[in-house]
C-alpha cells in the first residue's frame, strides 16, 4: 500500500498512470497474460479462477474513518458491495472488472491508499500485532467480529463499513484498527457510549466481541484483561500460537507479573 505520508502524491499519480496504460494494452491484446502478470502483481491485482482480485494492504493495520468510507465507496461502485479483510490486515475486492481497476486505485489514492503485491505487505501485518494498546480507565476498545455463522470470515458490506466509520468518528478517535483475527477495533470508546455503540452494531448485523460490553465488568477488570492479552501477544512465538499453548509453554508467571502491575495502574 502507498500512503501520502510515505510516498509523494506525484509518485502515486505517475504509478497509476503507468499501470492504467498497461491495463489498456492488456485489454487491447497488446500484452499477453504472461507479460501482464508481473505488472498487475506489482499493483495488487491477482487473477482468480472466477475474476481478478484487488488487494489493498493497510499500513500498520490502521485506517481512519475517511479511508473506511472510501473503501465502502469502492466496494459499492466497482465490486459487489462488500470487501474482505484478511488475517494479514489487508482488504480485498474480489470481483472487480479489470477495466475498473484504474478508477478504483484513483479513488483510493485520494485518501492515501494504494495497492501492491501480497508478498510485500506481510511485515506490516506482523509488526502491528505486537503493538501495545493503552487507554484511560474511562475508555475501552470495542472489537467488532467479522466472523459470522454461515458466512465468510472477514467479509463486510459497504453499508457496514459506512456505519463503522460513523461510529469511529462520532464516539471514538476516528481510528479503526484491523486485527489478525479478521476483526475491527474501535479504540478509545467512552464507557458511557458503549451501549449505543453495541446497539448500533447489532442494527447493522455486526457483533461486538468485548467483555467491556457485558454488564458487571468494572475498569479494574478491563485493565487486568488488557494486561493478560498484551502479555500473550508479546511472548507468543507467532500469530498462530494460541493463548492456551503459550500458557502451557511458559506457565503462569508472566501473566501473574502482568496482573501485579495492574494493581498499581488502577490504584
Amino acid at each position: 500500500m502507498y500512503r501520502d505520508d510515505i510516498f509523494e502524491p506525484a509518485s502515486i499519480e505517475a504509478r497509476l498512470a503507468e499501470f492504467s496504460d498497461q491495463i489498456e494494452r492488456r485489454l487491447a491484446g497488446e500484452l499477453t497474460e504472461a507479460e501482464f502478470e508481473p505488472l498487475r502483481l506489482r499493483n495488487g491485482v491477482h487473477l482468480q479462477p472466477h475474476s481478478y482480485m484487488l488487494n489493498i494492504a493497510v499500513a500498520h493495520g490502521t485506517l481512519d474513518a475517511r479511508q473506511l468510507r472510501t473503501l465502502a465507496h469502492v466496494a459499492r461502485t466497482y465490486d459487489r458491495g462488500y470487501g474482505h479483510f484478511t488475517a494479514s490486515g489487508d482488504i480485498q475486492f474480489q470481483w472487480p472488472s479489470l477495466s475498473d481497476v484504474p478508477a478504483m486505485l484513483a479513488d483510493l489514492a485520494t485518501v492515501g491508499l494504494y495497492a501492491r503485491d501480497l508478498d510485500e505487505t506481510r511485515t506490516d501485518g506482523v509488526a502491528r500485532e505486537n503493538a501495545t494498546i493503552r487507554w484511560p480507565p474511562d475508555q475501552v476498545p470495542v472489537t467488532i467480529t467479522l466472523k459470522t455463522v454461515g458466512g465468510t470470515s472477514g467479509d463486510i458490506s459497504d453499508g457496514q463499513m459506512e456505519a463503522v466509520a460513523e461510529l469511529a468518528e462520532r464516539y471514538g478517535s476516528s481510528e479503526i484498527r484491523i486485527t489478525g483475527d479478521q476483526a475491527l477495533v474501535l479504540p478509545h470508546i467512552a464507557r458511557a457510549d458503549l451501549e449505543v455503540v453495541h446497539e448500533t452494531l447489532a442494527e447493522i448485523g455486526l457483533e461486538a466481541a468485548d467483555a467491556s460490553l457485558v454488564p458487571g465488568f468494572d475498569p479494574e477488570q478491563i485493565v487486568a484483561v488488557d494486561a493478560v492479552i498484551e502479555t500473550y501477544l508479546s511472548i507468543r512465538n507467532d500469530h498462530s500460537e494460541r493463548f492456551l499453548d503459550v500458557y502451557r509453554r511458559v506457565g503462569p508467571a508472566p501473566f501473574k507479573e502482568a496482573l501485579h502491575g495492574t494493581e498499581t495502574r488502577v490504584a
